[in-house]
């Protein structure tokens, strides 16, 4: 049977009425491939998965696994809601290989914007090296160049 993107729901991992022990429990079934493979991650894996409620955690912090009708976990989308600057900061889209599809950045938008309700007016932006992929989406470059030191 042919593996389709829009075959995935996103399931929101949160602290709200939620024990930072039962959210580290359920993190630690993110398969660790779904990090490893974005690539020029930028930080430490490994120290995630040791206390990732304390990463996760904050109201602002949208993180979302995607799982298949058996609800094995098959991506990750972790963002966060900028209410002062106005702007949805993705900093991970993740998908399986298998549901890699054209329409996957797409639809994960559609799902991003479900979010705006009366903020209708944030930007989504993303740091990615997959430049081309997002563009083809519709993102744009920013006039923003990121400097470090």
């Amino acid at each position: 049977m042919e593996k389709k993107f829009s075959d995935l729901k996103f399931v929101r991992i949160n602290n709200q009425g939620t024990s930072p022990e039962i959210i580290d429990m359920v993190f630690r079934q993110i398969p660790k491939k779904l990090f490893e493979q974005v690539k020029d991650v930028e930080f430490n894996i490994d120290l995630l998965y040791q206390a990732p409620s304390r990463f996760i955690s904050n109201a602002n912090t949208m993180f979302y696994v995607l799982t298949n009708d058996t609800d094995i976990i098959k991506g990750i989308l972790w963002a966060y809601v900028n209410i002062l600057t106005e702007k949805i900061q993705v900093n991970i889209l993740s998908i399986d290989k298998e549901y890699q599809f054209s329409d996957a950045i797409e639809k994960t938008l559609e799902f991003i914007r479900s979010w705006q309700g009366e903020n209708e007016n944030l930007k989504i932006q993303i740091v990615t090296i997959r430049t081309k992929a997002y563009e083809e989406a519709g993102f744009e470059k920013s006039k923003h160049i990121l400097m470090e030191i």
